[in-house]
């Protein structure tokens, strides 16, 4: 998006009328005929047809009853969902018609589509529920859309050969469900999913302190489950920063989603462990929600001579409610991130996102980020936006390395699979897909020995940058 790539939003559109030019008299002391206008010719019906959203294998049929959503490929389609036609806001129609563009915020990327001349014929048969069609359906739209094969190692035609035969339309689900873990297995991409709504297979390999704690959890065995230890260490971490680093009070947010305090007397902390509330709400409501919480915290933390933003334990969200955070450090308008699909047709064209500063409480003086392997998607969007901040200084862990939005393709069986399909660039046009974002300053961020003596290694070497080490914590 989760970037739930996120990123899963309907079309939005706002109807909206042309005026149409009235006639004149010729000018002469005859009576003047009468002309009847021509009438108005609405949005709405300017945009009646078949628009594709290159790059993400999309189609959106506009009727005036309903504008129906379709995901095809050259070989299959499938509806999506009919939607009622009554609203055609945030649309910008091109002046030959070929084109729309349509922007659910300042904070994201827009959204294009492009006029098809006819609807295309693999769509006038629906995809059937079976389970040859459902593999047909995840092979081709990887093959067409996924970004990074070459650089993700994978070989997509050997992994066809190795499981075409293996699909039947006698298979039950729990075999095909087999076939296609199998199918997806070599993507190291932590933004490919399968989700059958009982279970979630992801073929990513746990990166940074994630790893590092699988390790620890292999050497002892005091706990007997993975996820108890993980649960377990990431509450002491925690309450190692809550009492032995913060002093005073300790804020925090959206359901812990921020919490923020003050190290010593002069350092700022926020920590930002996600960049999304929930998956139910509007991305829109949730930035408002977003920027009143940012409004207290930037003014609690106002009167620092510095400030530590810790996203180590960020797994993602959506992209503007990332640059709603990411505003608040700017103090005059950057380029901070471009992309552009990567697809086996053609690369789309780049788009670039400018952030301008706020009117709402805002912080311009020295900042230390830290990230970690855990830091991913929309938090990795955060961390470009950051770097691209003169005052800003990016320390710890090199990121997931898992940028791109999630594209997500429901199938007829009610799963859906999850994919890449962009390129992400920093304002210096870099990419970090599949190997990261290094820190400008590297340093271990949640080491055990540390973690034993009551100390946080990462926020120690970001005292230490801002050249504060009166706030690092006395340990036990």
């Amino acid at each position: 998006m989760n970037k739930q790539s996120q990123k899963k939003s309907r079309v939005a559109m706002a109807l909206a009328l042309c005026t149409a030019l009235a006639a004149c008299g010729d000018g002469s002391n005859s009576r003047p005929s009468r002309v009847t206008p021509a009438p108005a010719v609405t949005l709405e019906e300017k945009l009646q047809g078949n628009w594709e959203q290159r790059g993400y294998g999309r189609l959106i049929r506009i009727t005036d009853l309903d504008i129906a959503t379709f995901d095809f490929t050259a070989e299959t389609c499938m509806l999506i969902n009919v939607d009622s036609v009554d609203d055609f806001s945030g649309v910008v129609l091109s002046d030959n018609e070929t084109t729309f563009t349509l922007r659910e915020t300042e904070l994201a990327f827009a959204t294009q589509y492009t006029r098809l001349a006819a609807f295309p014929t693999v769509c006038e048969t629906p995809l059937a529920n079976t389970p040859t069609n459902i593999y047909r359906h995840v092979w081709h739209s990887f093959d067409e859309l996924y970004a990074f094969f070459e650089l993700r190692g994978v070989d997509w035609l050997a992994q066809f050969d190795a499981t075409r035969d293996l699909v039947n339309d006698e298979m039950t689900g729990a075999e095909l469900l087999e076939v296609l873990v199998s199918l997806l297995s070599p993507f190291d991409d932590e933004h490919v999913l399968l989700e059958t709504g009982d279970q979630t297979f992801n073929p990513a390999n746990p990166k940074g302190f994630m790893l590092q704690l699988i390790t620890e959890y292999e050497a002892q065995s005091e706990i007997e489950a993975l996820d108890k230890y993980i649960l377990s260490e990431i509450g002491r971490w925690d309450a190692i920063i809550r009492e032995g680093y913060l002093s005073g009070s300790v804020t925090s947010a959206g359901d812990d989603t921020f919490i923020w305090g003050v190290i010593g007397d002069e350092v700022g902390y926020l920590r930002i462990d996600a960049m999304i509330f929930n998956l139910d709400d509007a991305i829109d409501e949730q930035v408002d929600k977003a920027e009143n919480i940012l409004d207290e915290v930037f003014t609690d933390l106002a009167h620092t001579r510095s400030m530590i933003v810790d996203v180590r334990l960020n797994g993602g969200g959506a992209d503007p409610f990332a640059m709603a955070v990411a505003r608040r450090f700017m103090d005059t308008e950057r380029l901070v991130i471009s992309k552009f699909t990567h697809t086996s047709g053609e690369d789309g064209p780049l788009q670039d996102l400018h952030l301008n500063p706020t009117n709402r409480p805002a912080y311009l003086k020295p900042v230390a980020l830290i990230t970690s392997g855990f830091t991913t998607s929309a938090a990795e969007s955060f961390t470009l936006a950051m770097r691209a901040i003169p005052q800003v200084t990016h320390l710890g862990e090199t990121t997931n390395g898992a940028l791109s939005d999630v594209l997500s393709k429901p199938l007829p069986n009610g799963w859906q699979v999850e994919l890449s399909n962009e390129v992400y660039l920093d304002h210096q046009g870099r990419r970090f897909e599949a190997i990261g974002i290094p820190p400008e300053l590297e340093a271990p961020v949640f080491r055990l020995l540390e973690r034993t003596m009551g100390q946080d290694s990462g926020l120690n070497a970001a005292l230490l940058l801002l050249g504060d080490d009166s706030g690092i914590a006395p340990g036990l």
